[in-house]
C-alpha cells in the first residue's frame, strides 16, 4: 500500500473499537463484526500486559470493559484474554483483511512489543500507527521510519492551524499518510474545507472520529473527508454508500 492509496475514491466506514454501539468493544466478536457489516477500516488500541504482550484495551485500568478491576499491565496476556481483553495478534486476523488504525496507547515497552507483531500479520502496509502520545509515536517512527503513520497531536494541531489561517501548512513526517482529527471541539466545527483541502494537499488522508449521528456522517461524506470512525458501522456504511451513489 503506498501513500497515495490511502486517499480512497469514496468516504471510508471506520469501525470505532470495532463498533462499540454494536458488539463489546475491541473484541475479537467487534472485530468480526465490522467486517460482517461492510466497514472499510478497524480503529484499535494497544497496550502492554505484564508480561510484555501487545493487547487490545482502550482503557489504563480493566473495570470498565471487564469483570476485573486494576490496571492491564498489572495483569499477564493469557489472563487478560480469559476476560475478552485479546492479544494483538489475533485481534488483527480477526478483521483481515481490512486495514485498521492501531492506536498506540502508551510509550516505551508497547513499541517493542507491537512491531514484531505488525510486522508478522501479512498486511503490515495496511496497519496504519496512530498515537496521542507524541514520544510513542516518535519512538515508532525511529523504529520504522517508512511505515504508515497518522500525523501527531501536535502535528494535527499545527496542520488546522495553519488551515484556519490561511497558511502553507508544514511537510509531514516520512511516513505520515492520514491526518485523524476530532469532529468537534467545544461545539466548533474542526473539519472544514480549509482543513480538508490542506490535508489533501499534503496527500493526507482526512479521517474524523468520533461521529455516531446519521446527520454529521451525511455532512463529513460530501464534505470530501476519506474516512470517518464511529461506532455505529452499520449506520455509516448505509450513509457512505448512499453519499457515493448520489456523487
Amino acid at each position: 500500500m503506498t501513500a497515495t492509496s490511502w486517499r480512497p475514491s469514496r468516504c471510508w466506514c471506520i469501525a470505532h473499537r470495532g463498533g462499540a454501539d454494536e458488539a463489546a468493544e475491541n473484541t475479537l466478536a467487534a472485530f468480526r463484526h465490522a467486517t460482517a457489516v461492510g466497514a472499510d477500516m478497524v480503529e484499535m488500541d494497544a497496550r502492554t500486559s505484564r508480561d510484555g504482550v501487545a493487547v487490545v484495551c482502550h482503557d489504563e485500568e480493566l473495570g470498565r470493559v471487564t469483570s476485573a478491576s486494576g490496571p492491564v499491565g498489572a495483569v499477564d496476556a493469557d489472563d487478560l484474554a480469559e476476560l475478552g481483553v485479546p492479544r494483538l495478534a489475533p485481534a488483527l486476523k480477526a478483521c483481515a483483511p481490512l486495514p485498521v488504525t492501531l492506536e498506540l496507547k502508551e510509550a516505551g515497552a508497547l513499541i517493542d512489543a507491537v512491531a514484531p507483531v505488525v510486522a508478522a500479520c501479512g498486511r503490515a502496509s495496511q496497519i496504519l500507527i496512530a498515537s496521542f502520545d507524541d514520544q510513542a509515536l516518535a519512538a515508532w517512527r525511529a523504529r520504522w521510519p517508512a511505515h504508515p503513520t497518522s500525523l501527531s497531536e501536535s502535528e494535527a494541531a499545527a496542520l488546522v492551524e495553519s488551515a484556519w489561517a490561511g497558511r502553507a501548512p508544514a511537510a509531514p513526517s516520512a511516513g505520515a499518510v492520514a491526518v485523524q482529527l476530532p469532529h468537534q471541539h467545544q461545539h466548533s466545527e474542526i473539519v472544514t474545507g480549509a482543513v480538508i483541502a490542506a490535508a489533501h494537499g499534503l496527500d493526507l488522508a482526512v479521517h474524523v472520529w468520533t461521529v455516531n449521528d446519521d446527520a454529521s456522517m451525511r455532512r463529513l461524506c460530501h464534505a470530501g473527508v476519506d474516512g470517518i470512525i464511529t461506532d455505529r458501522p452499520t449506520a455509516l456504511r448505509t450513509v457512505c454508500d448512499e453519499a457515493a451513489a448520489s456523487s
